[in-house]
């Protein structure tokens, strides 16, 4: 799936988690971007193993990249309209690239862009979350770090190991990591005292979690949270989840 746009395609849309039940079903804005925006350095693109290439959220991820969505728009002018005609409340909370990555040249993000969105984010005063997969350069951390600190945007760094989550954790940067589909492990603390914490949602039973009730990943590290801000000191762990979970697991056991 490649998009031959120099200009990064975009659909943003109201979800809900069918999971929770009754007045738990709150609603959030989901955003995808097209599939030009994922880095060649991404693991889970080399492998083809990325939850978003297939089921429901494969197909609609496809339709944007060609072209072919409903409700779609390029560059950061589609989502100022789409956002004034959706009329978010503020406090709403945005999961930003559920499907592909920031809009970038060459691996390195395109800030200029990404500062635009982000004051639209600030303008609707929304909750706005996400991961990236980019490399962790000097020029990238830079515009993840001022948008968090900022309040604007929080970008969590997607870590390929437990260790390397712990690093970057310590550097000040928000982070999440996976580990294996059939790990047990629900929380830990490594030995530069970083703790792990499993996403809450993947270990719920009972369908009164999700991630408008959670709200973990949409919370920085220390170093990155506004003056008197909330943070938050754990990793958020996820196990590897899709339909091809166990080719990523056994990738995973070979890096140690």
């Amino acid at each position: 799936m490649l998009s031959t746009s120099s200009v990064t395609k975009f659909q943003l849309n109201w979800t809900a988690n069918r999971k929770l039940k009754g007045s738990d079903k709150s609603k959030v804005l989901a955003l995808r971007s097209d599939a030009s925006t994922c880095p060649d350095t991404c693991e889970q693109k080399r492998l083809g193993t990325c939850y978003a290439m297939f089921g429901h959220e494969g197909m609609a991820w496809k339709k944007l990249t060609d072209g072919t969505a409903k409700n779609f728009g390029e560059g950061w002018l589609y989502l100022s309209d789409r956002l004034r005609e959706l009329k978010p409340a503020p406090g709403t909370i945005l999961r930003t690239n559920t499907a592909g990555d920031l809009p970038h040249i060459g691996g390195e993000v395109k800030g200029n862009v990404l500062d635009l969105m982000a004051g639209m984010f600030s303008l609707y005063g929304l909750n706005a979350y996400g991961y990236t997969h980019h490399r962790h350069s000097e020029h990238n951390l830079s515009v993840i770090h001022r948008l968090a600190v900022a309040g604007q945007w929080l970008i969590n760094l997607s870590c390929q190991t437990a260790e390397h989550a712990s690093l970057m954790t310590r550097r000040g940067f928000a982070c999440v990591t996976v580990t294996s589909h059939d790990d047990t492990r629900t929380r830990w603390t490594d030995e530069h005292n970083v703790p792990f914490i499993v996403c809450p949602q993947q270990l719920d039973s009972t369908g009164s979690i999700g991630c408008s009730t959670c709200k973990l990943c949409t919370l920085p590290v220390k170093d990155q949270a506004p003056a008197g801000g909330k943070f938050r000191r754990c990793v958020v762990v996820f196990r590897s989840h899709g339909v091809r979970r166990k080719v990523f697991s056994d990738f995973l056991t070979k890096l140690h």
